[in-house]
């Protein structure tokens, strides 16, 4: 049986909030103070070992700031997410 768990997670916000600084400091333990704007979407990956027992494989979206609501890829994420949050209710 395998014990390791997938976690997707969609970090959105205003540009220059700090989206990608959070994730910079979650995945690569560090902080940098000059980052450039993301462009459409970066994703990272953050594995949590033995995590109550389980290995977690966090994945990290990060949706830029710039990001319309016309933009296609914004409706489709909305969409999904919406359909998988639905699954857990």
């Amino acid at each position: 049986m395998d014990d390791s768990l997938s976690i997707k997670i969609l970090v959105v916000g205003d540009p220059g909030v700090g989206k990608t600084s959070l994730l910079t400091r979650i995945c690569s333990e560090s902080f940098s103070s000059n980052t450039e704007p993301t462009v459409g979407c970066d994703i990272r990956i953050k594995m949590l070992k033995n995590f109550q027992g389980h290995d977690i494989r966090l994945q990290l979206w990060e949706a830029a700031g710039k990001m319309t609501k016309n933009s296609l890829s914004y409706q489709l994420k909305v969409r999904i997410s919406m359909q998988r949050c639905q699954d857990y209710m």
